[in-house]
């Protein structure tokens, strides 16, 4: 074998796979395939899906994740991309943390298209869509409706707060002003959040027939094949907060045909999370069961089969 023969040989990626774990790898990406693309009388369908890879600490699963990606990677028929939870954790928004490392994976893909245009301008739309539906807070909404539709309240309240520290009834008016435009400010703050809530439903609808319509582009231009596995990494370890938003955020908002999300995770602790933030009592592990379509527990291994006795 020449130098340029050996040189073109594929890399074997699992060549450090002392745990076994090829076989699952093997067996979960055609599993994966059949449950997100079915085809009938010539016509194909997507379906969205996500399945959760649970092991405990230390037993693999970055390795699993990572080598399975590889893999994936070099047979180039699926789009892939790996979230790093973990290193995303100090941001206060996991959706758009999340939705800013997908738009540049896809990105990615569109670029090795010999014409790009319909691509980048459908992912282009997404994104726009998606930034004016996740971006308000719901905080911030509240004080402009009231500003809107009672306007100086806000300012009147600030003056006779001041007020209350060199006046003995400063207290009462304040309780009065409240109360007299508690009414009017409640059914406006009311009527001006559903207004939003259905105008953002609306924008996160369209955002996913955006990004359906960037990836049917994609394998219908291209070499690669759907589903696009989406693989996220190290959820357990992140905030509570961060960890359950996002995963409330994937659910609820990229929920879109042609995506495979898979989330290597410990689910005993993830379910701690879940804890910490909707309180002790309650069922963090029925609550993470909405958010998979199957679970898939990484089988433990001898591990005298990988530790080295000198």
């Amino acid at each position: 074998m020449t130098t340029e023969q050996a040189n073109d040989t594929p890399r074997d990626v699992w060549a450090d796979d002392r745990l076994g774990r090829k076989p699952y790898a093997d067996f979960l990406t055609t599993y994966l395939r059949n449950r997100c693309v079915t085809e009938r009388d010539g016509a194909q369908t997507l379906t969205p899906f996500c399945i959760s890879i649970d092991a405990k600490w230390g037993e693999g699963k970055t390795f699993f994740l990572q080598t399975w990606m590889a893999a994936l990677q070099q047979e180039a028929r699926n789009p892939v991309f790996l979230f790093d939870a973990w290193t995303s954790d100090f941001d206060t928004d996991p959706i758009v943390a999340f939705m800013a490392a997908f738009k540049h994976a896809l990105d990615a893909e569109i670029k090795k298209l010999p014409v790009a245009f319909e691509a980048e301008k459908a992912l282009a739309d997404g994104v726009r869509k998606l930034g004016k539906a996740v971006m308000p807070t719901l905080k911030a909404l509240g004080r402009a409706v009231v500003e809107k539709h009672a306007p100086g309240f806000i300012g009147a309240v600030a003056d006779i707060a001041t007020e209350s520290e060199s006046s003995n009834d400063g207290e009462t008016r304040l309780d009065e002003q409240l109360d007299s435009a508690k009414d009017t400010v409640s059914e406006a703050l009311f009527k001006s959040l559903l207004a939003e809530s259905t105008k953002r439903k609306a924008l996160i609808a369209d955002f996913r027939k955006e990004i359906e319509r960037t990836l049917r582009y994609l394998a219908d231009n291209s070499a690669v094949e759907l589903p696009m596995f989406v693989f996220i990494d190290e959820l357990d370890r992140c905030r509570p907060t961060f960890a359950v938003e996002l995963l409330e955020g994937l659910k609820h908002v990229f929920n879109i045909p042609g995506l495979c999300f898979v989330v290597a995770t410990n689910i005993e602790q993830l379910a701690h999370s879940v804890k910490a933030v909707y309180g002790e009592g309650f069922d963090g592990t029925a609550y993470l069961q909405r958010f998979f379509d199957v679970g898939y527990k990484l089988p433990q291994q001898d591990p005298t089969k990988y530790v080295v006795v000198k």
